[in-house]
């Protein structure tokens, strides 16, 4: 965030990625795993996929090691890639980073006119704005009432 500075709404109906989430039915067959951005293991609000593209790289290739060694590529082996934990992790942030998104989209993008102003005035704020914004955080209950609340 830009201390000092004048925010304006420059759109009203538009996420800058993709708003679907993980492909969660598509994400393993029997002798396929998806992976990666083809699996939209793409963060909403951000657009950032290194991360949980290489999580997911990383699970399929332990899942994948495991099918070789049981000589058996079938679905009932490769589902251990979806029901892994980090996977099953990423899968719900976005989810709830979803919601977050949609939740600033309100009102014709209201929310996030209020966020800009919020953090204009106070630092500990834009710090906080910043995080969810750049680092894929989940805002706190306050942080979203004093969004929805704000008179400025």
């Amino acid at each position: 965030m830009i201390l000092n500075s004048r925010y304006e709404k420059v759109w009203s109906s538009a996420f800058l990625g993709p708003e679907r989430g993980v492909l969660e039915k598509s994400l393993y067959s029997d002798n396929i795993m998806i992976i990666g951005n083809a699996a939209e293991f793409i963060a909403p609000i951000m657009g950032e996929s290194m991360r949980s593209s290489i999580v997911s790289g990383q699970v399929a290739a332990e899942t994948a090691t495991k099918a070789l060694n049981e000589e058996n590529f079938s679905s009932q082996i490769l589902k251990d890639y979806k029901h892994h934990p980090n996977i099953k992790k990423i899968i719900r942030n976005f989810k709830m980073m979803g919601s977050f998104g949609n939740f600033f989209y309100e009102k014709n993008g209201l929310y996030v006119n209020n966020a800009f102003k919020i953090a204009e005035q106070d630092p500990f704020f834009n710090k906080k704005i910043s995080d969810n914004f750049l680092f894929n955080k989940m805002p706190s209950r306050d942080l979203m009432t004093r969004i929805r609340e704000f008179k400025g």
